[in-house]
C-alpha cells in the first residue's frame, strides 16, 4: 500500500461505532478514530505510534468490515524512465 493513501470513514462505520454497544478492539478503535479523510497512512502511523505491519493489518480489517474506505490512492508510476522520442 502506498504510504500516501488516505482513508475516510464510511457512514456504516460512523453509525456502527455510535449505535453498537459492542466496541471495536482497542487497536482498531484507535485507528478508526484517527482516520479523518486528510491524513495519509504514513501520518496515521506517526500519529498513532504504530509499526507499519500492525497499521496496515488494522486498516485492512476496517476496510473489510466496511468501516473505512480508500478516499485517495496515488497512482503508481507506470515507468521509471521518460521517453521523448
Amino acid at each position: 500500500m502506498n504510504p500516501q493513501t488516505i482513508f475516510a470513514k464510511t457512514s456504516k462505520g460512523v453509525l456502527g461505532v455510535r449505535n453498537t454497544p459492542t466496541r471495536l478492539p482497542a487497536t482498531l478503535g484507535a485507528v478508526f478514530f484517527a482516520v479523518n479523510g486528510r491524513s495519509s497512512v504514513s501520518i496515521l502511523g506517526q500519529t498513532l505510534g504504530m509499526d507499519e505491519s500492525s497499521l496496515l493489518l488494522a486498516l485492512r480489517r476496517l476496510v473489510v468490515a466496511g468501516y473505512i474506505r480508500i478516499f485517495y490512492a496515488p497512482r503508481e508510476a507506470e515507468g521509471s524512465s521518460l521517453d521523448f522520442t
